[in-house]
């Protein structure tokens, strides 16, 4: 059953959890240039993003916001598996995209990924031009992908 929710692009919010300031800054700058308009957030850790859910339950309870997650794995603190499985635990955020991103090429640690909910699973390049290429890629699956599901605006 498709979470209504998760009807309108307008007001959806994308969350990026990524513990690499200089990553968080391309991603979102990349997202931008592919045409990404929505309101992106960073976070350094998934702490960070737990804290923020437990703040905005209200709001998304309320429709309010939609969000979109983009995870890192690989954080300090609290890592992105710790995120997935605790995401499991909050019934107010089924639905909602999560995509995650990180560095590890493990397939085990994808499959874990999948399992715990994320939609899909990027493997960020080490060279800057293919990082480039890959979140514009990512912004073009976000528009074409993600948004539509949410409502054309």
């Amino acid at each position: 059953m498709e979470n209504a929710s998760y009807n309108n692009r307008d007001n959806a919010v994308i969350l990026l959890a990524e513990d690499d300031e200089g990553h968080a800054q391309l991603i979102t700058k990349n997202l931008k240039m592919s045409g990404v308009r929505n309101l992106i957030i960073n976070f350094k850790d998934g702490k960070e993003v737990l804290e923020f859910f437990e703040k905005a339950k209200g709001l998304r309870s309320d429709n309010i916001m939609k969000f979109i997650l983009l995870l890192d794995i690989r954080m300090p603190v609290v890592d992105g598996i710790e995120v997935l499985q605790k995401i499991q635990q909050y019934t107010w955020l089924q639905g909602m995209p999560i995509i995650v991103i990180t560095s590890s090429s493990n397939t085990h640690e994808a499959e874990l990924c999948y399992s715990l909910g994320c939609r899909d699973v990027i493997v960020k390049p080490v060279q800057y031009p293919e990082f480039v290429t890959s979140m514009l890629q990512l912004g073009d699956y976000l528009r074409s992908e993600i948004f539509p599901e949410m409502g054309n605006a």
